[in-house]
């Protein structure tokens, strides 16, 4: 996982975004059913170059409440680029 951002002292809030990389595919993740439909996602979150996955996540909030999630804006942006050579 690689993260970049801020954590201020005084206010003590959080402000990371990052990119979560495993060498698994998000269907791989997980067992049974779920495994099953969650190959339907497995193509928005492949890493460039294939194989694995490639999740761009956002962490905010203050200390003892940091929110967690999908960095919803560079996923879609991610999402229309085309892979480098």
């Amino acid at each position: 996982m690689r993260l970049a951002g801020s954590y201020d002292l005084v206010p003590e809030t959080i402000n990371f975004t990052g990119t979560l990389v495993t060498d698994a595919k998000v269907s791989q993740m997980t067992t049974g059913f779920k495994s099953k439909l969650l190959r339907i996602v497995d193509p928005l979150f492949e890493k460039r170059g294939g194989g694995g996955t490639e999740i761009p996540l956002k962490i905010s909030g203050s200390r003892k409440n940091p929110s967690f999630g999908l960095d919803k804006g560079r996923f879609f942006k991610r999402r229309g680029q085309e892979p480098s050579s």
